[in-house]
């Protein structure tokens, strides 16, 4: 109760701020976390790409049903060659500093995400770019090392949008506190901790919102989130607890959504020591455990069982059978791999995802079922994520989640190429052939049999124990549309209005 007056009184500060101003007409969405960067290139979690992307854009962007479509370029064309692409970029655009945007702006984010000494996450899904060529003013040629469509999901990805290139000359690695882009909002504040505070771009390029000011509220625990729009102090609350359903959904002031995404968990099995180096003992970890009985109990409408390590809205995703729950099997698996009598295994879980420490436990006890007597480290996600990312891990099973989209890139960065300390050891000189030719295929019937191929062998190996696929829940006030939240985990309310 006194989390909810907290968050309560916060909101009702800013209601009086913005009040200041008779005109003035605010969204606002209520978050688990603070936003960690205003530095697109640096961003990682879904909160803080959400917040950048109202405040920057890339030469293409995503729909919600995960077509790339255009976005600062206009159009584009691929030559005979199949390496040199060619964008034209739209006039008439400016930052929110006053620089025009052109195809030498452009060219200057591209370089900054891939000069290596910048560290950029983005670097990788550039990976394939031999040169940046500023042909005129407004069209810009890309050249490829090699056949290579994936150069398209790179420019469309949060991590690669393009910032004022005199705001980054001016600025320099302070760019984060002074972020400047060509989107529909630019930043007003952040109380640390507390909110952020986007203003409307009366000058954006695709049309203004519908409202002067987006409040974005931190608010981390889950049942004050949803007390608050309850009350209406709040428009929408984001990463809904599915517990909170049946009160929202009572509520005649509030909608709730629940929406598949690209959002799997699971945990890694740790292939570079024994006894997870054997297929044998990772299978029959996999069908010891009764993911059905996990999702229906721990999760309700917040997950389905995955069925294939492409999740929904994963571009050539096949509809694979999922992992039976057969403790026999998983027993006798055991007994031929020399662990009949029993074997010890640590797992390595965080506070991160929905139910974390039940569905550890849950995990625990069904291996126990099958002989394997199973040890829980919890940690905070900060300290799970540095401790997954070192060299050498004792632990054989660690907490990891994905919600990347793009089929080449949802594998590289999983099971090893782009992928940090973190990844399994999976895959052999086979599988990245076969990934490699999968992404350098520019026809895409072809490049969709190549997937195939590597989802069904993903699926044979079962290099992870997979567990569920995450649906996204969010609720919105009844008076509030165009909020959306799209399969990435990523959210816009760049359309949303207030009824009248």
């Amino acid at each position: 109760m006194l989390n909810f007056i907290r968050w309560a009184a916060a909101a009702a500060c800013a209601v009086a701020l913005v009040a200041g101003n008779a005109a003035a007409e605010t969204i606002r969405v209520a978050v688990p976390i603070d936003a960690t960067t205003f530095d697109p290139h640096f961003a990682t979690d879904k909160t803080t790409i959400s917040i950048n992307d109202h405040m920057f854009e890339g030469l293409l962007r995503r729909d919600p049903q995960g077509n790339v479509i255009p976005a600062l370029a206009e159009s584009w064309e691929l030559a005979d060659d199949q390496l040199t692409w060619t964008y034209r970029l739209r006039k008439d655009v400016r930052f929110t500093d006053g620089t025009p945007f052109d195809a030498a702006a452009a060219k200057t984010s591209l370089d900054r995400v891939l000069d290596p000494k910048t560290g950029a996450g983005g670097r990788a899904r550039l990976s394939g770019i031999e040169s940046v060529t500023v042909i005129d003013s407004h069209t810009l040629q890309i050249r490829t090392k090699y056949p290579w469509p994936d150069l398209q999901d790179g420019l469309a990805a949060n991590s690669t949008v393009i910032l004022s290139p005199r705001a980054l000359e001016q600025h320099g690695k302070q760019v984060s506190r002074n972020p400047v882009g060509t989107g529909p909002f630019k930043l007003e504040a952040h109380n640390v901790g507390s909110e952020v505070v986007l203003a409307r771009n009366d000058d954006y390029w695709g049309g203004k919102p519908a409202y002067d000011k987006l409040v974005i509220s931190v608010v981390p625990e889950a049942a004050a989130r949803s007390s608050l729009i309850q009350v209406g102090q709040v428009d929408v609350a984001v990463t809904v607890d599915p517990e909170m359903i049946p009160a929202l959904e009572k509520n005649g002031g509030v909608e709730v959504s629940i929406e598949p995404s690209t959002f799997s968990v699971f945990y890694m099995f740790n292939m570079r020591k024994k006894p997870m180096d054997d297929a044998r003992v990772r299978r029959a970890i996999n069908l010891a455990i009764d993911r059905e009985a996990i999702v229906k109990s721990l999760l309700g409408p917040a997950g389905d069982v995955t069925r294939n390590f492409f999740a929904h809205g994963v571009q050539y995703r096949k509809d694979l059978a999922p992992v039976p729950y057969d403790p026999k099997a998983a027993r006798e698996l055991l007994r031929e791999a020399g662990h009949g009598s029993g074997l010890e295994l640590k797992i390595w879980a965080a506070h991160r995802y929905v139910k974390d420490q039940q569905v550890a436990e849950a995990i625990q006890a069904y291996l126990r079922q099958v002989g394997v007597n199973a040890s829980i480290d919890m940690a905070d996600w900060g300290s799970h994520w540095a401790r997954i990312n070192k060299e050498q891990k004792d632990a054989d099973l660690y907490l990891l989640a994905t919600t990347i989209p793009e089929p080449t890139f949802r594998t590289e960065w999983n099971f090893g190429r782009g992928a940090g300390k973190y990844a399994s050891g999976y895959g052999d000189e086979d599988f990245w052939k076969t990934l490699e030719a999968a992404s350098r295929t520019i026809d895409s019937d072809k490049r969709g049999e190549l997937f195939g191929q590597i989802q069904e062998r993903i699926w044979t190996d079962l290099p992870y124990l997979f567990l569920f696929d995450r649906k996204l829940i969010s609720a919105v006030r009844k008076d509030v549309t165009g909020f959306v939240m799209d399969p990435r985990e990523v959210w816009t309310a760049v359309g949303a209005s207030r009824k009248k």
